[in-house]
């Protein structure tokens, strides 16, 4: 935060490589706006923790009802894991890695039907954004859970039955979006 410096990140002369990028980078945007202090600390986390509820919520309201919606988020924050050792009190890292896959979630529902440029563009930003948030583990998670979404869940646009041959390589295709980028 004193020297200025964003990218790459140094801890003195040495490259810093404990956390990744944003977390460091929200954790100093936090202490410009509000100060080097506890709340200016953990207040890019407490954001990325209510856009995840938020998430949720949409998610809830998408693919049941209102109750859905209320319900969904409730349990979300309810987590103990959540509020207490990975993300929200302690700003680590997995409050954002749990964003970028609920948004890769999000983005891969709400794309079904538009072109496979469009959807795999969007996967392949969402997977550049979980390795900022967790390094190499992002994209490897988001990649391995939309291949088992796309392997099971058949598509609503698809006019008659697909054969596995076809849903394996759709899901290879997916997965490969929502990860090469990542790792690269």
């Amino acid at each position: 935060l004193h020297s200025g410096q964003w990218a790459p990140l140094l801890g003195g002369r040495t490259p810093f490589v404990w956390k990744p990028p944003i977390v460091v980078w929200g954790n100093g945007a936090g202490m410009a706006l509000l100060g080097e202090n506890e709340l200016g600390g953990r207040l890019a986390v407490g954001l990325a923790g209510l856009m995840l509820c938020a998430l949720t919520a949409w998610f809830g309201w998408r693919i049941g009802n209102r109750w859905t919606m209320a319900i969904a988020p409730l349990a979300l924050v309810s987590a103990p894991g959540l509020l207490l050792e990975h993300g929200l009190r302690t700003a680590n890292p997995e409050a954002w890695l749990l964003l970028a896959v609920t948004a890769s979630f999000a983005f891969f529902l709400e794309t079904g039907a538009r072109s496979a440029r469009v959807r795999l563009g969007g996967l392949a930003l969402l997977s550049c954004f979980s390795s900022w948030t967790k390094g190499l583990v992002g994209p490897l998670v988001v990649g391995g859970a939309l291949f088992l979404v796309e392997l099971a869940v058949p598509r609503e646009t698809e006019a008659g039955p697909t054969t596995l041959r076809q849903r394996l390589a759709r899901a290879v295709v997916t997965a490969g979006a929502a990860t090469i980028p990542g790792l690269l």
